[in-house]
């Protein structure tokens, strides 16, 4: 069985009255099988095909499916839209009262990238703090004495940053020992870091 349907047309330039479904959010979806089934297509969010395709056929999924299978496929009351905000946030940042507070999925150590980030040097030269390392990428943010400073990446193994203290750029290498470590952070377009380099010190490793 295949499912299909089309993107909403927004990056078109078209507008509503262009269309037949008087919608540029709106799209046709198809419904193909090999074995001559017949499907009810009803009219319904994106987000609940997968639900209500899965009910025709008997199986109910996961606890967000089964919520989307209890009421109609037209349904867009305000209980049935709160019940739904409250069950995405139990799983994500509640009590996981949803899963008897037994989550089945466990946390995993996420990284931005696909090769662990490493320093192998940091210099300061006057305002720039220089970092040589690997694996460095645009999401690289140098991070000294745990203040994440403005960044620009260069190439994989090179970073540098604007320092600063109380709004004075540091005026000479000299100045290295008012500080402490250094470290290099991935920070993704969220403003969250997912990990970062072991701390590497402005007077050597």
């Amino acid at each position: 069985m295949v499912v299909a349907y089309g993107d909403h047309l927004p990056a078109l330039n078209l507008s509503a009255e262009m269309l037949t479904t008087d919608s540029i959010y709106a799209t046709e979806y198809v419904i193909w099988n090999n074995y001559g089934r017949e499907f009810d297509a009803a009219d319904l969010q994106a987000y609940r095909l997968n639900a209500y395709i899965l009910g025709q056929l008997g199986y109910s999924g996961g606890t967000i499916t089964r919520l989307h299978q209890s009421v109609a496929p037209d349904d867009r009351s305000e209980d049935y839209m709160s019940k739904l905000e409250l069950l995405e946030y139990d799983m994500l940042y509640g009590d996981q009262q949803a899963v008897d507070s037994d989550s089945p999925y466990e946390t995993t150590d996420m990284r931005l990238g696909s090769r662990e980030i490493a320093i192998t040097d940091a210099e300061l030269d006057y305002h720039r703090l220089l970092v040589t390392g690997k694996n460095f990428t645009s999401y690289s943010r140098v991070v000294l004495d745990e203040q994440t400073l403005d960044t620009l990446f260069v190439d994989s193994g090179h970073v540098i940053a604007a320092v600063q203290v109380n709004d004075t750029p540091i005026g000479s290498p000299s100045e290295a020992s008012s500080f402490g470590h250094v470290a290099v952070a991935q920070v993704n377009s969220d403003g969250v870091e997912l990990s970062r380099t072991k701390s590497f010190s402005l007077g050597g490793p």
